[in-house]
């Protein structure tokens, strides 16, 4: 059983939250002291406090009321309590019943919004933090692979019947974006040049293609007229200064930024509207550096805001956690100036827990038209913020292998190519996504936070081939939670304003 909390913010104002219709209520000091009395196992009961207080005064937190404003707030929490605004949720068999089927995965492959190649597996540099060294054990094998072009268009043969005229093809004038990752993609550019005129020979009415490529921003200078030319969007990593970037270096331990930074400002120079609109800057959050610094640099360079990560605290190799922990910084605890909040907007850790929070608990929040004439209390959904497969993108690695996203570990696969056929068998896939899932759902139930999960499956610990252990997260823990984003918006009460205009509508 799931209970409704009291909670009270910075600024010590005592607020009750509905587990029953997720509103919070912004209560008088009294009223939570009832509230809190009736829940508390030992002690006295509200109405014992009340009838065995003949002066009808009381004193709470230091602050003293009189007899009328005793009954008053009494008799407000009893009105409450009839009107069943403290009742606990009732733990429903079937409320996170929710599975998929065959005909889900069609869909999600007719309508697919992203398609992402990892076109290599080499890099020309040796970051220290990179996904795929030695801090983590969760990518699989790296062999320095390349992924063939003929296994690409197989791919494409199998996805076109989807694309055309398929039953379940709903999407008109689509928009899929067309993602090039690595490894470094750059060292590569034939091949995604080759795959470009595939896609643009496709002849595909209602789809238009984006192309999109995350490089390390070394070898740009090279190919940034080509890039220009297919009107290619770029996400180049930088960490900020030279000191901040230094944990981006040669093989040779040489720091990469020079090289960076120069092929950004040439860019900046000879294209200034592509600089503009289809560059991207992306910065990992580490020991070196911090988000205030990062910021400053980079938007004084370029006037650019850069999308800020910590470190990947998935799959971390355990001999190497020693090494981790002395790295990651935790971009959730820096203090933030004034200036830079207005800037980064939703890139502060702070304003992005408000955004999610108010995404999950406004009533004015709808994630399509159906879902307005749907009772959102009533919808028996899938648990955690596990995305279905297909859903969001398509990866594909550079050996081949078909998974849900680039940033989940590879015995996750889903299917893979060969060299003559794609081998995705459908019926598998909702029978491993549905067993992944059925192994957390009696958690799920019991969590305080599972209205708003945001957890992907695939980055939690795992007891055996398919059962995951995921923490339950408790009543203190939501009030905790709670308190924060309450205290951001009595520190910030414009955030909510600007939220809803400049990111939930869009």
């Amino acid at each position: 059983m799931i209970e409704s909390i009291t909670y009270k913010t910075k600024s010590d104002s005592s607020y009750f939250y509905s587990i029953n219709n997720s509103y919070n209520y912004f209560i008088h000091p009294l009223i939570n002291y009832f509230f809190e009395k009736d829940n508390n196992v030992i002690g006295e009961k509200s109405y014992q406090v009340f009838f065995n207080n003949k002066n009808r005064r009381i004193i709470v937190n230091e602050v003293a009321y009189d007899s009328k404003e005793f009954e008053y707030y009494y008799s407000k929490y009893i009105h409450m309590l009839n009107n069943h605004i403290f009742e606990a949720l009732l733990n429903s068999p079937n409320r996170y019943n929710g599975i998929i089927s065959p005909k889900t995965i069609e869909m999600e492959l007719a309508n697919l919004q992203s398609l992402v190649f990892e076109i290599t597996e080499k890099c020309n540099l040796n970051c220290l933090y990179c996904g795929y060294g030695k801090l983590y054990n969760n990518s699989g094998d790296r062999k320095r692979r390349v992924i063939s072009f003929d296994k690409i268009k197989l791919l494409f043969e199998y996805l076109q019947p989807y694309w055309d005229d398929h039953p379940f093809n709903n999407s008109i004038n689509q928009v899929i974006n067309i993602g090039f990752y690595g490894g470094e993609p750059l060292l590569y550019f034939d091949l995604i040049e080759q795959i470009v005129i595939l896609i643009q020979s496709l002849n595909l009415k209602s789809k238009t293609f984006i192309f999109r490529m995350t490089t390390n921003g070394v070898l740009l200078d090279r190919y940034i007229d080509k890039l220009v030319n297919y009107n290619f969007h770029i996400s180049v990593s930088i960490d900020g200064n030279e000191t901040n970037h230094s944990y981006r270096a040669y093989k040779n331990g040489k720091n990469s930024f020079s090289d960076v930074y120069e092929n950004l400002k040439r860019i900046q120079s000879s294209y200034p509207d592509y600089f503009s609109n289809n560059v991207e800057l992306i910065s990992v959050i580490h020991d070196r550096n911090s988000m205030q610094s990062v910021h400053e640099f980079l938007y004084r360079e370029f006037t650019k805001i850069t999308s800020a990560f910590p470190l990947n605290t998935s799959g971390i190799n355990q001999t190497k956690l020693k090494q981790f922990n002395h790295m990651f910084n935790n971009i959730n605890n820096e203090i933030i100036s004034d200036d830079i909040l207005k800037e980064r907007f939703i890139g502060v850790p702070k304003v992005r827990l408000l955004a999610d929070y108010l995404v999950y608990n406004s009533s004015l929040f709808f994630k399509t038209y159906r879902d307005l004439f749907i009772n959102e209390r009533e919808r028996v959904r899938i648990p955690t913020g596990t995305c279905i497969p297909f859903s969001k993108k398509l990866f594909v690695s550079a050996g081949g292998k078909i998974l849900a996203c680039e940033k989940i570990g590879h015995e996750f696969e889903l299917g893979h190519i060969t060299e003559k056929q794609v081998i995705l068998n459908i019926d598998e896939v909702c029978k491993k996504f549905n067993t992944y899932i059925d192994s957390i759902r009696q958690s799920c139930n019991n969590c305080y936070f599972s209205e708003m999960c945001l957890q992907c499956i695939y980055q939690l610990e795992k007891s055996g081939k398919q059962n995951f252990n995921c923490k339950v997260r408790g009543k203190s823990e939501f009030s905790k939670y709670l308190s924060s984003v309450f205290s951001t918006i009595e520190e910030n009460p414009e955030l909510v304003g600007r939220i809803y205009n400049e990111i939930v509508i869009h």
